[in-house]
């Protein structure tokens, strides 16, 4: 029996307290992060951009259940663990980045949530298809919808809206409709025009 033991027992019968090592010291080790969530069954809309997905959640954000928050790129809002400093402090943690990425993200989108006061988020942003992964990994509970554009519909749209920096031209009859099979399209118009 080392002097620990008769120390912590006289202690404790004298004042009620015990020694023990400080929540950050290199020797106690905290368990594992838990794995649950503050934000429960949220619905993440997975689309290209320009498909129509801000509509689409307008439209369902207009629901008495249903809260669409503004957009929110996931992956570009993260914690900085750039100093050693820190770095030794979320180890001692029992913590990664990733793992404080996943409550920073959890904290804002149910902090929004609750000040909406609707029970349901409906988060649209399209790089987040770019982590599904990473956010299935999170919300194991939440739902997808999967909204789909013709791509060259994507790209027209893109071309008329002006975000198009860096992108090729694109040849004229991709900005007017995209492309059909066998001219369906130009057929129909021409039948009903007369």
């Amino acid at each position: 029996m080392g002097w620990k033991e008769p120390v912590n027992s006289l202690l404790a019968r004298t004042v009620g307290y015990q020694l023990s090592r400080p929540p950050g010291h290199r020797l106690r080790v905290l368990p594992p992060p838990s794995a649950g969530r503050m934000l429960t069954r949220p619905i993440f809309i997975f689309s290209p951009p320009r498909s129509g997905s801000t509509l689409l959640r307008a439209i369902l954000g207009s629901h008495s259940l249903l809260y669409g928050p503004p957009e929110l790129p996931l992956m570009h809002m993260n914690v900085q663990v750039d100093t050693k400093w820190i770095q030794t402090s979320i180890k001692a943690l029992n913590l990664t980045k990733q793992e404080l990425d996943h409550l920073l993200w959890d904290r804002v989108l149910a902090e929004t949530l609750a000040r909406s006061g609707k029970p349901v988020a409906v988060i649209k942003t399209p790089s987040n298809v770019l982590i599904w992964s990473r956010i299935a990994e999170i919300w194991p509970d939440a739902r997808f919808i999967f909204l789909l554009r013709h791509p060259a519909a994507v790209v027209a749209s893109l071309h008329r809206s002006g975000t198009t920096t860096g992108m090729p031209r694109i040849p004229a009859a991709w900005r007017r409709s995209p492309p059909t099979r066998s001219g369906t399209c130009a057929r129909s118009r021409r039948r009903a025009t007369g």
